[in-house]
């Protein structure tokens, strides 16, 4: 109430994951640029500078559509210049050295995650993916070999590949921006 903020919305298009092992390095880039707390973006634009009140993306697939990779953004409307670029330029920075702690502990979290849902029978994203292969008519097991595979597949990511997708689809001449400010 009484505040005004603005919204930044910046995406592109990007390639659909096709690979169970392309989709863990799809989430392994998510979560070191914008997906958690301690996120390159979200210490530099909000810890460091403090630009923004709400912070968030990802990529998003409506599968066969189209595949994208966005930025979501509140600010005040007049720092909406300031955060557009900041954003725009650590999107652009490559991922080095400093980021392979931050990869660890990503994989570490994921891991943990695809471990632990194993054991909800009830609830949560692995009974999700049983009644989804019993309503297909397929053996439910294949959703725990899944979970197996996929925890593999992120023990085997390297900041080499999670980089390479990075560079490859996070073009900022691919990128559109929207930024609606308050009238």
């Amino acid at each position: 109430p009484g505040r005004e903020k603005a919204i930044i919305l910046a995406g592109c298009k990007v390639p659909f994951a096709q690979s169970e092992k392309e989709q863990m390095v799809e989430q392994c880039l998510k979560y070191l640029l914008i997906g958690r707390y301690n996120s390159r973006l979200w210490r530099e634009i909000q810890e460091k500078r403090g630009l923004v009140y709400n912070l968030s993306g990802g990529f998003y697939s409506v599968y066969p559509l189209a595949g994208c990779f966005y930025i979501y953004a509140e600010s005040l409307p007049d720092r909406t210049d300031d955060v557009r670029n900041l954003i725009m330029d650590l999107l652009g920075r490559p991922l080095e050295g400093s980021d392979a702690e931050q990869l660890e502990e990503t994989k570490e979290w994921f891991y943990d995650w695809y471990s632990l849902n194993t054991s909800d029978l009830e609830h949560g994203a692995f009974a999700e993916l049983i009644r989804d292969k019993l309503a297909r008519n397929e053996n439910p097991n294949r959703a725990e070999r899944y979970y197996m595979r996929q925890q593999k597949n992120i023990m085997n990511v390297n900041l080499g590949e999670v980089e390479q997708m990075r560079s490859e689809v996070l073009k900022s001449e691919k990128f559109v921006t929207v930024i609606a400010k308050p009238v």
